[in-house]
């Protein structure tokens, strides 16, 4: 290509959006009134554009027209609302990105350092990674719903790793061991079509919960009859004649989160059993609710994730569950903002979201369409499924081909990782490793039912196909840290209250109208702002100077003057950091939860006594 590829130029029709290739504001995507859509790039900062084989892997079904450019398929309405919906989101970042940008920056705490990483362009999820089966129903479910093909994928992922049970295992060395298990977790704003795509998975499953239901019906009929005979027996008789044992329920699937109930059904599912809710919000705001009860719940869970024996106490019995290899597989959807609202400083801290695959795909316009799933491709699902249930114990290990792929992606892993900050970021960068083990053995293990043969070892080709979608997942995982602003955050200035890490944010003097406008930016309601102003000077945070003038406190060294000077001595016998860590976020506002006067224990501090904040 000559200098074109550099001139500014305008297309008819044309929409400037990023480049998924390069990440850059130049690519061009033309929709003409007649014949199929088509795509290049065109940067205008003097760099070399992006050739057709550099775009092609981002855009399914595409083909090259020159070196550098390429034309998309045009099979249904789905691909043109697609690129539609691509060029509007565009031109909203042109509008108001750079601003969004900007008051980032100016928010950013001191703790977090100077990584600040813009949320990426969404990439379409590598559907040519999946199993066949698999990937034929992501794709025909995504035309016929429409949605985004991830939106099926990652769900589908939840199946297949149920599917797979807890004697499925890969063996990476022999201190490393790691299971089927994934937590796959679709964030999407509702009306996206989000529960069509969970149901259409789900399928299978729902198929074997009737078929378990119909032979528990018929094995109870059976017991109850022995049961009334074995009754009728004299006591005499009744000595050589055990009692009857009742028949158990077989189950792939329940929605009761509490630790309890899942350990309950385990305990009577050793192969495990598939956690799957249609709103996760619940669950994951389940760990934070009761910080002091529920910390046993969420180590529990973590273990559950890990594979580890777990030992679940009991309210109503005083012989505790013990499972020795569990395998909780959970699959959900959630809203954006509430996934945002719903995580907590310590779920980020203790590594429970990391441990999380969270996707949150772009909205698809609705098209009423005759695009459909057939039966032959549902039915090569559901048998997929199927078979994988049938699979018993079974541990594989690495090909030589596969460990030295293996050893490469620790490796770049481990590079990626190195340049970020420690924070919630770099604990998800720690967990791609394992996901890839457990995408390998998720893929080798569908290859191996399909073909009707066992296998010992990973394949190289199963490998490498784990690889490149952990790649995908670890992409979009910089993707949702940075659109819920969790990827510049630091572990230092995650366990600071909400009031204080608002408090950081402002001059060491500053008015009642400074500290209300930088509430604002955050959406925190006025009220609530206004009770934790209150509560800082209650706790000798800050202190008032004037009528709506404030002055924030400084430390000093042990034994220094508290009160004069604006300086808050270290010396205290009192602390009030339960008090401003307790103080209830916006959504309790929301939810018409009556606010303390004041904060726990401010009205029992004596007078003149010194308070210190973050011991």
């Amino acid at each position: 290509m000559n200098n074109k590829q550099n001139a500014q130029v305008s297309l008819a029709g044309a929409d400037l959006t990023l480049c998924p290739s390069c990440n850059r504001r130049s690519l061009y995507v033309q929709l003409p009134a007649i014949g199929k859509p088509r795509a290049r790039c065109l940067p205008f900062d003097g760099e070399r554009a992006c050739n057709a084989e550099k775009l092609l892997p981002y855009f399914v079904g595409a083909r090259a027209l020159d070196d550098f450019l390429v034309e998309l398929p045009d099979e249904t309405e789905l691909r043109r609302a697609l690129l539609s919906e691509a060029a509007a989101r565009a031109a909203a970042n042109r509008r108001n990105g750079e601003a969004e940008r900007n008051h980032r920056h100016e928010r950013r705490e001191e703790a977090s350092g100077d990584f600040e990483e813009d949320s990426p362009l969404w990439r379409p999820f590598p559907l040519d990674l999946l199993p066949g089966p698999f990937a034929d129903l992501v794709s025909a479910g995504a035309a016929a719903i429409p949605c985004d093909p991830a939106m099926m994928a990652l769900p589908a992922l939840a199946v297949l790793s149920a599917a797979a049970g807890s004697g499925a295992r890969i063996r990476l060395k022999r201190s490393w061991v790691e299971p089927a298990t994934f937590w796959c977790v679709v964030a999407a704003p509702s009306g996206t079509a989000k529960s069509a795509a969970l149901e259409l998975v789900l399928r299978p499953i729902y198929e074997l919960e009737a078929e378990a239901a119909a032979r528990y019906r018929a094995d109870r009929e059976v017991y109850e009859q022995r049961l009334k005979e074995w009754r009728a027996l004299s006591k005499e008789e009744r000595v050589h004649v055990p009692e009857p044992e009742p028949p158990r329920s077989v189950r792939y699937r329940l929605s009761d989160a509490t630790l309890e109930a899942v350990a309950a059904v385990h305990r009577d599912n050793p192969r495990g059993v598939l956690l799957a809710r249609d709103e996760l919000s619940g669950w994951i705001a389940s760990f934070d609710r009761y910080a002091q009860t529920r910390g046993g719940d969420l180590a529990s869970w973590l273990e559950l994730y890990e594979g580890r024996p777990v030992v679940v106490d009991r309210k109503t019995d005083p012989e505790p569950i013990r499972i020795e290899r569990p395998h909780v597989p959970v699959v959900g959807t959630v809203q954006p903002w509430l996934l945002r609202e719903r995580v907590s400083p310590e779920l980020l801290a203790s590594g429970f979201v990391a441990r999380l695959t969270i996707a949150i795909p772009p909205e698809i316009p609705r098209r009423f369409s005759d695009a459909d799933v057939d039966e032959t491709t549902e039915a090569a699902y559901a048998r997929l499924v199927r078979r994988l249930y049938q699979v018993g114990e079974v541990e594989l290990s690495l090909s030589i081909e596969a460990r030295r792929l293996f050893g490469v992606f620790v490796e770049e892993m481990d590079q990626e990782r190195r340049r970020l900050p420690d924070g919630p970021l770099r604990s998800a960068s720690a967990k791609i490793e394992a996901k890839a083990a457990r995408l390998a053995l998720l893929f080798q293990l569908c290859e191996d039912v399909q073909a009707g043969r066992p296998s010992r070892e990973i394949s190289p080709e199963a490998m490498q196909r784990a690889i490149e979608l952990a790649h995908w997942l670890w992409y979009e995982t910089r993707r949702v840290y940075g659109l819920m602003r969790w990827s510049g955050l630091s572990y230092a200035a995650l366990h600071r209250s909400p009031a204080e890490r608002l408090l950081d944010q402002l001059p060491a003097v500053f008015s009642t109208a400074d500290w209300l406008q930088v509430a604002k930016t955050q959406s925190i309601p006025r009220r609530t702002a206004e009770r934790w102003l209150s509560q800082l000077i209650d706790a000798r945070r800050i202190e008032r100077i004037q009528k709506g003038a404030y002055r924030k406190f400084t430390p000093m060294a042990v034994g220094g003057n508290g009160g004069s000077g604006g300086t808050l001595p270290e010396k205290s016998t009192i602390s009030a950091t339960t008090a401003i860590r307790q103080m209830p976020e916006s959504v309790d506002e929301q939810a018409g939860v009556a606010p303390p006067s004041s904060a726990p224990g401010a009205a029992d501090t004596p007078a003149g006594m010194n308070v210190r904040i973050g011991a």
